[in-house]
């Protein structure tokens, strides 16, 4: 089948909120890509992995450093990896995550601006499957 990707939607995103009353559909749901923390003494490599198994409990291989930009935080630096599924179900880390799912590339949930980097790595995997975001 198509090629899928991992997105979850975090709490930090906002909620779906249902207004009966109100004939508007509530605006879509945020969702963006995996992301963490890297501990003291730990790789680069070994954060991906581990953020991966504790959020979503899937495993993954063939882990690839993308690019970088600047975090809003002082002296942070948000990094961008790839990587590929290699075993697991989804069970959500369900204080950091509401809902996570693989996604078909031509059928995605609101993702991140453009101009993020979550963004920038999901567009770079759409384009290479001839996918246009």
């Amino acid at each position: 089948g198509e090629m899928q990707i991992l997105l979850a939607h975090h709490h930090r995103y906002g909620q779906q909120k249902t207004a009966p009353h109100l004939l508007q559909s509530p605006p879509p749901l945020l969702y963006g890509l995996i992301a963490g923390f890297v501990e003291v003494g730990e790789s680069l490599e070994h954060a991906v992995v581990r953020e991966v198994a504790e959020e979503v409990n899937i495993s993954l291989s063939d882990i690839r450093y993308v690019s970088s930009q600047p975090w809003p935080f002082p002296s942070n630096l948000m990094l961008g990896f790839r990587a590929s599924y290699a075993a697991g179900e989804i069970v959500i880390q369900e204080d950091e995550l509401s809902h996570a799912d693989f996604f078909d590339l031509s059928n995605l949930p609101k993702i991140p601006s453009k101009g993020s980097i979550a963004y920038e790595l999901i567009a770079q995997i759409a384009n290479e499957q001839g996918i246009l975001l």
